[in-house]
């Protein structure tokens, strides 16, 4: 089973905090997607070696919320940070998402994210470190 892991340094944009002006939703959540793109570049590149990753027909992904242990106060809601990952999720797949100059064109770790290729693991948010980190890590 191939793994590979994928970190982020920062969380997506809260629903909870989230505007009432749907555009400024949309383009943190595009910016949050385009730093994921970043991350699973450089990720897909270092995975063993010189080993090109294949795009996976069928994948588990896991997406855990690292919250700093100096941060007090509740932990951050899990499913409200999960719901704003669709965007992210859409670059990690094989296909273009979007229209137009907004067109975001997939990374082709995974096929789709129909539920036929795509699986759900667990979701979380631990306290641990000293960063916020957005950890996704993709098994098939």
């Amino acid at each position: 089973m191939r793994e590979l892991t994928i970190r982020v340094p920062s969380f997506p944009p809260s629903l909870n905090k989230a505007s009432r002006n749907w555009w400024v939703n949309h383009e943190a959540a595009g910016e949050f997607a385009d730093m994921v793109r970043l991350c699973a570049i450089d990720a897909r590149n270092r995975w063993e070696g010189k080993r090109r990753w294949p795009t996976l027909d069928k994948a588990i992904i896991f997406v855990t919320f690292i919250v700093p242990e100096s941060r007090h106060g509740p932990m951050p809601d899990a499913h409200n940070l999960f719901g704003s990952m669709k965007k992210a999720i859409d670059v990690l797949t094989a296909r273009p998402s979007g229209t137009g100059e907004y067109a975001r064109v997939g990374i082709g770790l995974i096929a789709d994210d129909a539920p036929t290729c795509l699986t759900w693991g667990n979701v979380g948010v631990i306290r641990e470190g000293t960063e916020e980190v957005t950890e996704i890590v993709i098994r098939g």
